[in-house]
């Protein structure tokens, strides 16, 4: 009996320390049970991810991960949906990969190779913070800079300045629409965000609850009430193995978690072919002109990226039009010409940062094939390295 009482005080004491957490609605609290430990390390990231993107050596963060077959303009944690789990809010990922990405390390958007992946070895149910305010709510991913600790959680972290997070990196979309899947299609344009940081609040809220991570940030109720929707509570169940896809990760009732704690690498483990880091761009450079010629992939993804970019400012004419025309309440002329040239700013940005990635993705591309070229098969039973 003893033996068990322990391991009970222990989660207790490390949630007092912690600082308690947000009003959890009705998730049901999880029973004690010791983290189950496989005999993985972080290097089981390198082969598991390679076949969907690149590892790249970076003068930053060493090897990290960047994905493929995503649209430049992409942003982690929005393709997929928002449930409400007995360890709080859980990113459930469109991504055969999301299992790795969005639950351990950290992303950030490196400034040649656009969003990439830092590996890490704790379990979370989505590595993101949270602002809300005037029927907003929003989240961006945390940089490799804001660190767990299961001690005492993130101590110091200012959340309105975290390393590195720009406008961009937000995604925003009304409050009714948090839950349901392809939440993607319900986000603001990125510009807005430029506005939206400015009108809600950081409610980022992460607790340690029977040895792994929740997520309390915001209560379940006001989005149930804002949505119409029934939200199911789902229990949080570990596999022994990352789900093979989203349907047999997710249910009515259960989210299938492969959650182990990843010890690190061994020395010297590297995945089978790493791309070279290039050197940091300074603030006098400017993106490769993106030359439309031949109707190949890069023109594919440069005139879809165009088609994006001339929606997004045809909408925003728009609404500042309507904006200008009646004004928000509570808004004078002055505060109403800032914030309009705020967005267009941030547009602006966004176009030389999204162009700027695509040529970097084409040069990575060229790079990633002649690394291939040099791997060839020397007998019929030899596997030819991706």
């Amino acid at each position: 009996m003893k033996r068990l009482l322990i391991p009970v005080a222990a989660a207790l004491l490390a949630l007092a320390t912690l600082g308690g957490c947000a009003s959890a609605g009705d998730a049901p609290s999880p029973s004690y049970y010791q983290p189950p430990m496989y005999d993985v390390d972080v290097s089981y990231f390198y082969d598991a991810l390679s076949p969907y993107g690149d590892w790249i050596r970076t003068e930053e963060y060493g090897l990290v991960w960047c994905p493929a077959a995503k649209p430049v303009d992409w942003r982690p944690y929005s393709d997929g949906e928002w449930i409400w789990t007995d360890y709080g809010w859980a990113w459930v990922a469109d991504e055969e990969w999301g299992w790795a990405a969005f639950h351990y390390g950290r992303w950030y958007d490196d400034v040649r190779n656009g969003w990439s992946w830092v590996p890490g070895n704790e379990w979370g149910p989505g590595w993101v913070a949270w602002r809300e305010g005037g029927d907003w709510i929003g989240w961006a991913p945390m940089p490799p800079e804001v660190r767990w600790h299961s001690s005492h959680g993130f101590m110091g972290t200012d959340w309105d300045a975290m390393p590195g997070v720009q406008h961009h990196w937000w995604s925003f979309c009304r409050t009714g629409d948090l839950p349901g899947r392809s939440v993607n299609r319900r986000l603001a344009p990125r510009h807005q965000a430029v506005v939206l940081i400015n009108e809600t609040h950081n409610v980022t809220r992460y607790t340690l609850v029977n040895a792994h991570v929740a997520n309390r940030s915001f209560d379940v109720e006001p989005i149930r009430r804002a949505s119409g929707k029934d939200i199911q509570v789902h229990r949080i169940v570990d596999v022994k193995a990352p789900p093979a896809s989203r349907g047999r990760q997710l249910d009515q009732n259960t989210f299938s978690a492969y959650r182990p704690q990843f010890r690190e690498a061994a020395a010297g483990a590297v995945p089978a072919r790493v791309l070279g880091a290039r050197p940091v761009l300074t603030n006098a450079e400017r993106p490769t002109p993106i030359i439309v010629g031949k109707r190949d992939r890069q023109t594919s993804e440069a005139r879809e990226l165009g088609s994006r970019e001339a929606a997004d400012r045809q909408q925003l004419e728009r609404d500042q039009r309507r904006e200008t025309a009646q004004p928000p309440a509570g808004v004078d002329d002055a505060t109403l010409r800032r914030r309009q040239q705020c967005q267009q700013d941030a547009l602006d940005e966004q176009s030389v940062r999204d162009k700027r990635v695509l040529q970097s993705r084409q040069d990575r591309k060229k790079e990633s094939a002649r690394e291939n070229a040099k791997v060839k098969p020397v007998t019929r039973g030899t596997q030819k390295t991706r």
